[in-house]
């Protein structure tokens, strides 16, 4: 029963029929992005529902910056998975890449804290600018008018143009 259920499954002709890598990698791209954008909103509503986390700006500012990263964590990880010959190669580089990322992006303490060496690796990790960005609307308030010019997602959007890219 098993061995016969690779061919029950409705989708198993698609990798035939559409050999094109490209296509497959889009596909992959924007249904994985829809499955982070909606972790993201999941996680939003957690943490106003759940722990009662007050939001002193706007909320949906907060999930589109959050949703962002999501995206961007989602095609990074389309990078990684290109360079692994199997998953369990793919899932070992996870601890290499997200520990530092998380370590260095000023989540758990301000990147004015991280040794001034190390500064210019953290301005490079999508993350950072997150925290600042949903630190600025969360905490203090600030619109998209504020945080945009101010802070800028621009790194954000290099940064996905740069991991969707780069594995073609």
């Amino acid at each position: 029963l098993l061995t016969g259920q690779s061919d029950l499954n409705p989708f198993s002709g698609i990798r035939e029929k559409y050999s094109d890598p490209l296509i497959l990698k889009a596909g992959d791209v924007f249904a994985f992005g829809i499955i982070g954008v909606i972790q993201a909103a999941l996680l939003l509503v957690i943490a106003i529902l759940v722990f009662h986390i007050t939001i002193v700006g706007d909320v949906f500012l907060a999930f589109g910056i959050t949703a962002l990263l999501a995206v961007v964590c989602q095609s990074l990880g389309n990078l990684l998975s290109s360079f692994a010959r199997r998953e369990s190669q793919a899932v070992q580089f996870i601890p290499f890449v997200v520990l530092p990322a998380f370590l260095l992006s000023g989540i758990f303490w301000p990147l004015e804290a991280v040794p001034s060496w190390l500064r210019p690796v953290s301005y490079l990790i999508p993350v950072s600018y997150v925290v600042k960005e949903n630190r600025a609307v969360m905490l203090k308030g600030w619109g998209a008018g504020k945080v945009w010019p101010q802070q800028g997602n621009r790194p954000l959007a290099g940064w996905f143009r740069f991991f969707t890219l780069i594995w073609k």
